[in-house]
């Protein structure tokens, strides 16, 4: 399960822009547990996934909403 929406969060970051080298898997390290915590209905879903992340940003952790920023998949 967790594979799957570690998969799916790269999915949603590959259909946007494409973050910098390395941005992906920064962004799927600091950002899976906001996808368990937040988003455990939007599994298999990168287009779900995404729009459950960027829903609230204010909602997100720190580090999970910096790397989000840093991907430039929210804004800065």
């Amino acid at each position: 399960m967790i594979r799957l929406a570690l998969t799916a969060l790269c999915a949603a970051l590959l259909m946007g822009q494409a973050p910098a080298p390395g941005g992906r898997e920064a962004v799927r390290q600091v950002c899976d547990p906001e996808v368990q915590r937040l988003c455990p209905q939007a599994a298999g879903n990168p287009f779900r996934i995404r729009a459950c992340l960027t829903a609230d940003p204010a909602r997100l952790a720190p580090a999970c909403r910096s790397a989000l920023q840093s991907a430039g998949i929210l804004p800065p």
